[in-house]
């Protein structure tokens, strides 16, 4: 068999140096700024609203995932600097300890979290008055726990089966800080691996897109019914009068046109505030399905290709696959990246609170 990279060593170190790392860095803290700031306009928004809630809890699991990506960021940075250990410590242990498995872990949460949202906002689409009384503040909140414990609890079992232990290592004179796993470490890996796999995933990415169909086609609803109802003037409410000998009585009576501009205001102040939830979550969903369909296509030819796995011993594929998972971390740390531009362009309230907290105050300093 022909063990021949499909990419040389030189050109995937020039890859991973000059553009994964540096890129990844980049976006991580850009990611870890952008949340926090996320977190504390959401905090000063309508703590009853149920999006407010939903959209804070995705904030705080793309946090987290941020935070974790820095010890992967730190340990490749030594490693490319022919530098593996550091104060008897592996650094390579700590790597597995602490991000291997806790990266998938808030990545699976915030998917989860942008399929519920999803379902939310496209369930309001179809049934606008049964939205309220399903998605109760009470009841999003122990779904979105719900959702947390779920998955840190699926993931115990290998956060449960790693350790440091302190080792001599052949040649040396002081011990060193390694990971360990347990017999059952094996198992564990099994059982997580059935959930990191499709099933989820796949449920995931077809409730979002379902519901990004429906929210489409709710917005450009909304948008009709706005249309029509500022061209209830007070000019066609006159002539429907005169054409029903009405028109002196519309005039004289100012009531009736004060009452129905103002009904018509509250609809569009309704109708407005809809579109805006709409066109914040349907842009999570486009941006959640762009990045996660590559990552279900690259499972799919891992699949398919057995070979290129890493794991498999063949350095035919090894360059190729390390590149690819580089690729797909960027673009899950971009994600992160992207949500507080999204809500900065499309939701105007996130808007107008983050100019006020972090603009006005600057200036009137």
């Amino acid at each position: 068999m022909d063990d021949t990279p499909l990419v040389s060593d030189a050109v995937a170190l020039t890859l991973v140096k000059v553009f994964q790392i540096p890129s990844n860095v980049l976006f991580t803290i850009l990611g870890i700024v952008g949340n926090v700031v996320n977190i504390v306009v959401f905090s000063k928004l309508n703590p009853k609203d149920t999006m407010t809630i939903s959209l804070c809890a995705l904030a705080v699991s793309d946090l987290l995932y941020a935070i974790f990506s820095f010890p992967f960021l730190i340990v490749n940075f030594y490693n490319l600097g022919g530098i593996y250990s550091l104060h008897n410590v592996n650094l390579s242990s700590l790597m597995w300890v602490f991000a291997s498995y806790q990266k998938p872990l808030f990545q699976k949460i915030s998917a989860t979290i942008t399929a519920f949202v999803s379902c939310e906002r496209s369930v309001c689409v179809v049934k606008p008055f049964l939205v309220k009384q399903l998605f109760t503040k009470r009841r999003v909140l122990i779904a979105l726990v719900g959702i947390f414990v779920f998955w840190i609890a699926l993931f115990m079992p290998v956060f449960a089966t790693a350790k440091l232990v302190w080792k001599y290592p052949f040649n040396k004179t002081s011990p060193v800080l390694v990971f360990q796993t347990t017999p059952k470490r094996a198992a564990a890996e099994s059982f997580v691996q059935l959930f990191l796999g499709f099933p989820i995933e796949v449920t995931n990415q077809v409730i979002i897109v379902i519901s990004s169909v429906f929210m489409a086609a709710g917005l450009k609803r909304h948008q009709k019914f706005r249309q029509s109802a500022s061209s209830r003037t007070e000019d066609d409410l006159t002539a429907d009068g005169k054409t029903d000998g009405q028109r002196k009585r519309l005039k004289d009576t100012s009531a009736q046109t004060t009452s129905f501009t103002a009904a018509v205001t509250a609809a569009e102040a309704a109708v407005a505030k809809e579109q805006r939830l709409i066109r914040t979550v349907l842009a999570l969903a486009v941006i959640h399905i762009l990045v996660h369909c590559p990552i279900l296509a690259f499972k799919i030819a891992v699949y398919i290709i057995p070979d290129l796995r890493a794991s498999r011993g063949s350095r035919r594929y090894t360059n190729l696959y390390r590149i690819c998972i580089g690729a797909l971390n960027w673009m899950l740390s971009l994600n992160g990246v992207i949500n507080f531009f999204v809500y900065v362009k499309v939701n105007t309230k996130f808007r107008t609170v983050f100019g006020k907290m972090f603009f006005q105050q600057e200036s009137s300093k």
